[in-house]
């Protein structure tokens, strides 16, 4: 059976959030799905929102797009 739920890792240890139908003991498998963080999904619009505009005007290279992402972060 595959369950999700969320769970805390405090002091080296994860806690989970809500109760667990498991024995004292029981050993699991256990998935790692870290959250985004809001600066990371910025980032990542403004990125898409570069390569849309590099795809409907002239070409544009990789790196004038990060150097243009760079200006937008510092402004």
């Amino acid at each position: 059976m595959i369950r999700t739920i969320r769970a805390r890792y405090s002091n080296g240890k994860l806690e989970p959030l809500e109760p667990l139908a498991l024995e004292e003991g029981e050993e699991i498998e256990v998935t790692l799905s870290e959250q985004v963080h809001e600066s990371e999904e910025a980032e990542d619009a403004a990125f898409a929102r570069a390569m849309d505009e590099a795809m409907t005007t002239e070409r544009v290279s990789e790196q004038e797009i990060r150097a243009i992402l760079r200006d937008t972060d510092e402004g």
